[in-house]
């Protein structure tokens, strides 16, 4: 989970996750939770628990909330503002990328922090991924299988979501046209520095669907 404070001391949380209660005392202690920003279509299953708790605004890529990955099932919520590349959200000189083709919508979310001299972060749901090895977190068998399954490898772009959501390669090509400097994804570790350039072989690799 990402989170953006907002002047006010205003929180959004992007590509929510549930804390423990002693996470959710730190979280206070940041701000108020105001927003939470729905990335992937395939996310925000917790945006629920914030938006019950704190009474967060939604947004989102996708209107409807379902479970699993079954996006023909029965949603359990319903987001409160659509997100598409023309949506002014909360935050400061923030913009959203969306995959338009893939199924559900996918989006990059892009901050410009320019000057901080920071450039400019881009913030993923499961397009571009970075899980660079296993931690303490994965079993044997998840190990194996993260490796098997291709996502174990820098500056990748989610194998699992580009066949499933059937994004076209043009779509997820025009990604490294928006020249950002730095990623912080849902999946894996961030990235620093030169990200465009960095997730331009995965990128390219990449096979037409």
């Amino acid at each position: 989970m990402t989170i953006v404070r907002e002047e006010g001391d205003i929180l959004i949380l992007i590509n929510t996750v549930r804390l423990s209660e002693d996470g959710l005392e730190e979280l206070d202690k940041l701000g108020k939770v105001k927003h939470t920003i729905r990335v992937g279509g395939y996310h925000g299953v917790d945006d629920a628990f914030y938006k019950e708790k704190y009474g967060a605004t939604t947004w989102s890529v996708e209107k409807n909330y379902f479970g699993g990955f079954d996006k023909d099932a029965e949603p359990y919520m319903v987001a409160d503002n659509i997100v598409t590349k023309d949506t002014k959200l909360p935050i400061k000189d923030a913009s959203m990328y969306i995959i338009e083709s893939a199924d559900p919508k996918e989006g990059l979310l892009l901050l410009k922090r320019t000057e901080l001299g920071v450039g400019t972060v881009a913030i993923s749901g499961d397009c571009l991924q970075n899980f660079t090895k296993s931690d303490e977190h994965f079993n044997m068998f998840g190990r194996i299988m993260m490796w098997f399954s291709g996502f174990l490898m820098a500056h990748n772009v989610g194998p699992a979501w580009y066949t499933s959501a059937k994004a076209k390669k043009e779509d997820v090509k025009a990604i490294l046209d928006l020249d950002f400097d730095h990623v912080i994804p849902c999946h894996g570790e961030p990235c620093h520095g030169e990200a465009t350039k960095k997730y331009e072989k995965s990128v390219n690799a990449l096979k037409e669907q």
